[in-house]
């Protein structure tokens, strides 16, 4: 293996690959290959599988070294261009700006290999930006690793031309979705098929974090088979990027069933002065508040027998035409999780 690519090109497609290179046990490798047609960088862990390709050509080989060793080099190398050559003994050489680097590597046949699932041939089209904004969005209220079936997130599809994204605690309920397109190119997409329902499961919250992260402009093609593939057009020197995701057992939740079929929201609050009010009364005690709305008014009480009692008032806007005097109570903590990842600039209360 041989070949010579940009210093920041490399750099980034090491980083995207040690989101996903980290293993049950034992370090984060990657695996560089280089033949006739480019250069590939894969990366393979419990998060899932990334493989991603780039110009830059070469003599057939490959190295598998440490991604986090490799990944300081890189940041510490200068000059444009960084020199890659397989050495005897697994040895990866790494020159650039007047400084070489000679690491250890493993025989890259101990490599596992590339997973190949069988996948629809029509595809799902999701803007990247809108997909990173509802995993956001979701991924905090995952339950914890030990609920079957609460542990991940349920990501759907439907003829509606939406795609959601469900996670819930047991305690919390998350739900969000965007726009997607259907068959075709982003551009041209087809029509959507009648009774389409594309049911991706219970997907892994360490995938979907890394997926998100990955950092990717335009839109990702989304296939359904043993497991998602997303797939991302190619871009700059990058030539494209899959990324195979892991599934997970246990059946998710019915979640429709604990979804307000109201269609007014029973008050609006502007989102910023209810975190600044939250982020106050939580002095007091972020364990529990008191909520309670009143005509256009809304207070929040808080009391410790510790510090002692907090209470301050916001303005609301009703949506039910009933207005009658409503009163719960709220964990502080929970609450102002859920104010953290809205991106709106206003908040609706429904019951």
């Amino acid at each position: 293996m041989e070949t010579t690519i940009k210093r920041a090109t490399l750099a980034e497609a090491i980083g995207r690959a040690g989101l996903f290179a980290k293993p049950l046990s034992g370090p984060s490798m990657v695996l560089l290959s280089t033949g006739p047609d480019g250069f590939t960088v894969r990366a393979q862990g419990v998060a899932g599988e990334l493989v991603a390709a780039y110009q830059g050509p070469g003599e057939v080989g490959s190295a598998l070294v440490d991604q986090p060793r490799l990944a300081a080099i890189l940041k510490a190398l200068t000059g444009d261009t960084v020199r890659l050559s397989a050495m005897p003994g697994h040895r990866l050489h790494i020159a650039g700006g007047g400084t070489q680097y000679t690491i250890p590597g493993v025989d890259p046949e101990s490599s596992p290999p590339v997973s190949r699932p069988q996948i629809d041939e029509a595809a799902l089209w999701i803007e990247a930006e809108d997909l990173a904004r509802v995993l956001g969005q979701v991924l905090p209220f995952v339950g914890p690793e030990e609920r079957v079936g609460l542990n991940g997130v349920h990501i759907e599809a439907g003829t509606d031309g939406r795609l959601r994204a469900v996670s819930t605690d047991g305690v919390r309920l998350a739900w969000s979705e965007t726009e997607i397109k259907y068959g075709g190119t982003p551009e041209f997409p087809g029509p959507m098929p009648d009774g389409l329902l594309k049911n991706y499961g219970l997907i892994s919250p360490d995938g979907l974090r890394a997926l998100g992260r990955v950092g990717f402009g335009g839109c990702w093609r989304v296939q359904l088979g043993e497991r998602p593939v997303f797939s991302a057009l190619p871009h700059g020197e990058c030539l494209g990027v899959t990324v195979s995701l892991p599934r997970l057992t246990g059946g998710f939740p019915d979640y429709r069933q604990l979804v307000p079929d109201c269609t007014l929201p029973t008050a609006v609050v502007g989102l910023a002065e209810l975190a600044a009010t939250l982020r106050r009364v939580s002095i007091v005690s972020d364990a529990q508040c008191r909520i309670t709305i009143d005509g256009t008014t809304m207070e929040i009480e808080a009391e410790s027998i510790e510090v002692g009692r907090a209470h301050t008032e916001l303005g609301v806007v009703r949506g039910d035409s009933a207005g009658d005097r409503i009163l719960f109570g709220v964990a502080t903590r929970l609450l102002s999780q859920v104010v953290a990842v809205v991106d709106s600039d206003r908040l609706a209360l429904m019951r």
